[in-house]
């Protein structure tokens, strides 16, 4: 175990789920795909996977995968007060209270949404005493905390977050497949949004697949996302009443640099795109629907919000250094901000536990009290414990800093 926790380079470990594309990671971090799709690179302390901490400058273990170095949970179970300061360390205690991804999605992710806090420690609690093992596949909770996210598109980014206005679902429901409908139509003026959602998932696979095989065919020859989409899901999903999803749920279309907030309870499914996510440390997903992972739609019935939502990009905004945009969000764990290193040094303050990622070029990391600079490649996240303080990065790509407000 690191004795004094210094910047150091971090191994941020793969998570290689079905829906991953096989090119786009490896192509930000300058390396070889090798057949696998490449989902999620984690780089926090989630006891699930946490990064771990080398010392030195880019070398083997570059920046995906891989064994040596010591876990950052480990690290910071040890020394608390050097990784996250004291101030961090009060609010959240012994834990980095944040989990920083790059995320590369080839096919649509489920449907899903987030705990609020106190019915992720219920559920956790509920499961911790009916005994789920917590890596198994029927797990709903995997841990006790909340799980507010940002995904910040690093391109053309594409998904579905928030229900509709409850005429407009109607009406792209009536006009997809009115016959087969008839129940959640119906279930939509009685029971309204909540109501629509429990009659369409409660389909047998039978109705679902008469549903969404009178949907597709209907919107064969229509334009527009939401035709597309259905279309492509129902060729995937064709007995799964959640590939009528881009019917009630808004069709959003992230550029570069826009982002998008997902606050507890907003169902959502991430269709396709590379983008940077962070959130809450957690891994709580309730799943209903589009995946062979485990579904829990009783449970995520309870948690989703079934009221209008109409979701709003967020650009950055231009810090007062001048230098910093970042991605304003009400979450007290994580903040994400980014600095074009080609217009030269940049300065940060320190004191908090942060996580500096390059892309489009190299940059390396100092700290202004003493310690060996870290130079990373594409790709490539350092730490910068609090106890770093001051510290400065060059380079002539991009950083992305993950920090706490």
């Amino acid at each position: 175990m690191l004795r004094r926790v210094e910047v150091a380079r971090l191994i941020a470990p793969v998570q290689h789920y079905g829906w991953g594309s096989r090119e786009a990671i490896p192509r930000l971090m300058g390396r070889p795909p090798d057949g696998r799709p490449w989902a999620e690179v984690w780089m926090g302390a989630h006891p699930r996977a946490p990064a771990r901490l080398v010392r030195g400058g880019a070398g083997e273990g570059d920046g995906a995968g891989g064994g040596a170095g010591d876990p950052l949970d480990r690290v910071i179970a040890d020394r608390p007060e050097q990784v996250l300061g004291a101030e961090v360390h009060a609010r959240f205690g012994a834990r980095l209270p944040y989990l920083f991804k790059v995320l590369a999605a080839d096919r649509p992710l489920s449907i899903q949404c987030h705990p609020d806090a106190e019915a992720a420690r219920r559920g956790f609690a509920r499961e911790e005493e009916r005994g789920v093992a917590r890596d198994a596949p029927e797990r709903t909770y995997r841990d006790a905390s909340h799980k507010p996210e940002l995904i910040a598109a690093l391109g053309r980014f594409e998904a579905l977050v928030g229900f509709r206005a409850p005429e407009e679902i109607r009406r792209h429901l009536a006009g997809a497949a009115a016959r087969a409908l008839a129940g959640p139509l119906a279930a939509l003026d009685g029971g309204g949004l909540e109501g629509m959602f429990r009659a369409l998932m409660a389909l047998s696979p039978p109705e679902a697949e008469a549903a969404v095989g009178e949907a597709a065919a209907a919107l064969a020859g229509a334009p527009g996302p939401e035709a597309a989409w259905v279309r492509r899901l129902a060729a995937a999903f064709p007995r799964d009443p959640a590939s009528l999803a881009p019917l009630y749920l808004n069709h959003v279309e992230l550029a570069a640099d826009q982002a998008l907030y997902l606050g507890a309870g907003l169902l959502h499914a991430y269709l396709g795109g590379v983008g940077l996510e962070i959130m809450a440390s957690s891994d709580n997903v309730l799943r209903g629907g589009l995946t062979d992972k485990h579904v829990d739609l009783a449970e995520l019935c309870r948690v989703a919000r079934f009221e209008p939502h109409a979701p709003q990009p967020i650009a950055p905004t231009l810090d007062g250094d001048g230098r910093l945009r970042r991605f304003s969000t009400p979450a007290s764990e994580f903040e994400l901000g980014f600095v074009d290193l080609a217009a030269g040094p940049y300065r940060r303050a320190g004191g908090r536990p942060e996580i500096v990622l390059a892309l489009g070029g190299g940059a390396e990391v100092a700290g202004d009290g003493g310690g060996a600079a870290v130079a990373l490649g594409p790709g490539q996240a350092a730490l910068v414990p609090a106890s770093a303080g001051p510290y400065r990065l060059s380079g002539q790509g991009r950083a992305y800093i993950a920090t706490v407000p």
